[in-house]
């Protein structure tokens, strides 16, 4: 498995979104971790390569590497969400339980806005 790295251009458009909860640093700190996770399986790969590993040990790698990946597909859906949240509110889009409302601490509909 090799690590691509996202491009996340709304990630700095969350500091200008009231009330959103999931903000750039977090999502850049998760990512970080999945890169170095994914670093490190990587090189125990390659120390192990060559070695005669049992096949409990090869599937242990294995398994290392498939819940990197679930991370990664994790992340990859939280980071679309994260998006539909930035650009509905930047389009000034609070239905749909968004809400654009700071000190709220549950999802609002108002049924009388409109989409601008």
């Amino acid at each position: 498995m090799s690590y691509q790295a996202l491009k996340w251009v709304d990630r700095d458009k969350s500091k200008d979104i009231p009330g959103t909860k999931l903000n750039a640093e977090n999502l850049n700190h998760i990512e970080a971790g999945i890169v170095t996770l994914d670093n490190a399986v990587a090189d125990l790969t390659k120390a192990f390569t060559g070695l005669n590993l049992t096949e409990d040990q090869i599937k242990a790698l294995s398994d290392i590497s498939g819940n990197v990946a679930a991370l990664q597909k994790g992340l990859d859906a939280l980071q679309a969400k994260f998006d539909a949240h930035v650009h509905s509110n930047e389009a000034g889009n609070t239905t749909g339980g968004v809400t654009t409302d700071p000190t709220a601490t549950t999802s609002t509909t108002d049924s009388s806005s409109t989409n601008g």
